[in-house]
């Protein structure tokens, strides 16, 4: 249900025309994906919604310019490092359930990580004066 209404709006807002209501948008998607992987019993299926959701908003982050969209980058990568620690959290407690777990799961477990990681350093240094800087921005929202 929740989906045909946002493919409607999708179809009408495009992202070279409307970027900033397209990234709500796909914003809406991410967060739909979110409350529908909080009431899954499967533990897979709740680590397959998470990553979903976390694509959402990678492909948002792909699209827009940090540098004019800042506001909104920060939601998604936020968004997405708390996407892939759910995933994490998920493969973590399967993992725990198993005397010795096999390489491939481990490399999951790692992968998963690093996404996390790589999308919350990106919102935390987003708060810094420049790139290779240690001063913070003075306006911060």
């Amino acid at each position: 249900f929740v989906n045909e209404w946002l493919d409607i709006a999708k179809d009408y807002y495009k992202a070279e025309t409307e970027a900033t209501e397209y990234s709500k948008i796909m914003q809406d998607y991410a967060e739909a994906y979110e409350h529908i992987a909080f009431f899954e019993e499967n533990p897979d299926n709740q680590a397959k919604m998470q990553k979903r959701r976390a694509k959402y908003l990678e492909d948002l982050i792909d699209l827009l310019d940090p540098i004019f969209y800042m506001k909104i980058c920060r939601e998604c990568w936020y968004g997405a490092g708390t996407a892939h620690a759910a995933v994490l959290d998920v493969r973590l407690d399967i993992l725990r359930e198993k005397p010795t777990p096999s390489a491939d799961e481990i490399k999951k477990v790692n992968q998963s990580c690093m996404r996390a990681i790589k999308h919350f350093e990106s919102y935390v240094k987003s708060y810094l004066a420049a790139p290779n800087s240690e001063e913070w921005r003075t306006s911060m929202d």
